[in-house]
């Protein structure tokens, strides 16, 4: 992909398609250096634009991955545990830093956001407006596809034959699907969601790496990466309502760009992951306190 920076004063850049855009690294001469070029005329226009035409691919992804499930678990009923330690410690390490720079590349246009407007222009604007082109929109995009190689996680627990708990395939299938679909909805307040996941993710990825690896420090306790989750799911509703909020407050002077379609989902989903994170948090923790896994995954 291709772009021009029309005027470095202002960091305008003209995509491509010939879109004029604020890149966000340009307007901070500290940031810009660690910005590739790729990054800064990435137009996620025009992948949105594919995903509004192709719905059923996350559909068909998440149907796949059930029959996948089912099918696997029977093949291996008969058969001994692979000792994937080393791959899945791999696998874990990617999903780590592939967690974290999400989270260094959109947090910083968050809080740019923030000081050159209000919190309700997070809630309020669309994100083809705030970072439809250009570094931001790239990892926003990689974010949402990168739901589809997170299924990959349940391999490693099929494979080690450890329970598969309804908590680990339903929120991955229901993430996937939620994702897509806030991306082609223009959703503006996904950046928030997408930054707590990720976050949540490096914390979560890299204590199972450490695990893989025999290095994980006594103070890290997977009770804290839960009640992190669950935090994470009680924001992620708090947002969801005061999005509900901007969108029914709205005036034709003060717009605010929410399809009121997506609020719906988001009520359903973090009200159902808290539940199940909350009773696998009083299960695991209270019943019994010697066992350490993390939701989300098995070891």
């Amino acid at each position: 992909m291709s772009c021009t920076l029309k005027d470095a004063a202002t960091c305008t850049y003209v995509s491509a398609t010939g879109e004029e855009y604020q890149e966000f690294s340009c307007m901070y001469k500290v940031l810009e250096p660690f910005y590739f070029e790729a990054e800064k005329c990435f137009d996620s226009v025009k992948v949105l634009n594919w995903a509004e035409q192709n719905p059923a691919y996350p559909i068909a992804a998440v149907v796949i991955y059930a029959v996948c499930i089912y099918s696997s678990k029977q093949w291996m009923n008969n058969r001994q545990p692979f000792n994937w330690k080393y791959a899945m410690g791999a696998w874990n390490f990617l999903l780590c830093i592939f967690s974290a720079m999400c989270v260094i590349r959109v947090i910083p246009h968050l809080i740019h956001n923030l000081a050159v407007g209000e919190p309700r222009d997070l809630l309020c604007i669309s994100p083809e407006t705030t970072y439809g082109y250009g570094s931001t929109g790239l990892w926003v995009t990689a974010f949402m596809l990168s739901k589809f190689a997170e299924l990959m996680d349940t391999v490693f627990i099929v494979a080690h034959k450890k329970p598969l708990m309804l908590l680990h395939w339903y929120h991955h299938m229901s993430v996937l699907l939620w994702s897509w679909y806030a991306y082609i909805t223009r959703t503006p307040s996904s950046t928030i969601f997408m930054t707590m996941n990720a976050s949540v993710h490096t914390i979560m990825y890299g204590y199972y790496f450490l695990m893989t690896i025999k290095m994980k420090p006594n103070w890290l306790k997977a009770q804290f990466i839960t009640m992190v989750q669950l935090l994470q799911m009680m924001i992620g509703f708090f947002v969801t309502a005061m999005s509900t909020y901007y969108s029914n407050t709205q005036t034709n002077s003060n717009p605010c760009d929410i399809q009121q379609g997506s609020l719906v989902p988001c009520y359903a989903l973090y009200g159902s992951y808290f539940a199940l994170f909350f009773h696998f948090f009083l299960k695991r923790y209270t019943q019994n306190r010697s066992i350490n896994i993390v939701p989300g995954k098995t070891l």
